[in-house]
């Protein structure tokens, strides 16, 4: 699948946080992630630490033409790695979908998606959240579909 194999090539990118906008669909309370991009153009690398790197130009931009070309798209998440794509502890991610919501970028439609390596595996975790309560999602990838 593209989205999996364009988030795969973020993990093993050593370095700081990476993240990017998810878009989609949503179809009875399933979201149907078709797309993955970057939270800044390409070439451009923060130089500071902070969690989430979004240019809302480009981001906003990016969001239009997907959404002009297929109406059937929508901003549906958005995906976080940690440095050096580690997973990361549980307080660890509550502590980034709580930076999500402030960021706007994750509540009860917008789910945030963190991958990272664990041992020899890669996990994808998906939470959502309403109000405070964080609730966690299941993920499930599926095989590219042959056209």
């Amino acid at each position: 699948m593209e989205v999996q194999r364009r988030l795969l090539a973020h993990l093993y990118a050593p370095g700081q946080f990476r993240s990017g906008p998810l878009f989609g669909s949503r179809n009875s309370g399933v979201r149907l992630v078709t797309r993955a991009a970057r939270g800044v153009p390409p070439g451009l690398l923060p130089d500071d630490s902070r969690t989430f790197h979004l240019d809302a130009r480009y981001v906003l931009g990016l969001s239009d033409i997907l959404t002009d070309s297929d109406s059937e798209i929508d901003w549906v998440g958005h995906w976080l790695i940690a440095p050096d794509g580690l997973l990361g502890s549980l307080q660890d991610h509550l502590e980034w979908v709580y930076q999500a919501q402030a960021l706007a970028l994750a509540d009860e439609d917008a789910f945030l998606l963190t991958l990272g390596r664990e041992e020899e595996s890669v996990e994808y975790r998906a939470f959502t959240l309403q109000g405070r309560q964080v609730t966690s999602v299941p993920v499930v990838c599926l095989p590219a579909q042959a056209k």
